[in-house]
């Protein structure tokens, strides 16, 4: 597949998560977009998706109080912007110099 051409495992195994919501951006995203279904398994059904978004420990503290912002946003392949994966083990490479674990964002 093409997670093993980029040297990713065939499989992830998830030790802790935690949920963190920022009811304001989520409010104000639903606001925005009335069509969307915070909802996982009815997003699936109407053909939206759910991406994974792996980053260093430094960018977490702004990703959980602010949300993902091009202001933070790095060059990657495709030039400057917010990247997301809809295979977790591909958001997991981007998880480097971290001493306490992976971050990665749904």
């Amino acid at each position: 597949s093409r997670q093993d051409s980029v040297g990713a495992s065939t499989s992830l195994t998830v030790e802790s998560a935690v949920m963190v919501v920022n009811a304001d951006r989520l409010r104000s995203y639903l606001a925005a977009s009335p069509a969307a279904d915070t909802s996982p398994v009815r997003a699936h059904r109407k053909g939206d998706g759910l991406l994974f978004h792996g980053c260093p420990e430094a960018a977490v503290a702004n990703i959980q109080s602010d949300g993902l912002r091009m202001r933070f946003a790095s060059s990657g392949m495709l030039g400057r912007g917010l990247y997301g994966a809809p295979d977790p083990r591909k958001s997991y490479s981007y998880c480097r110099g971290s001493r306490h674990g992976a971050f990665v964002f749904l």
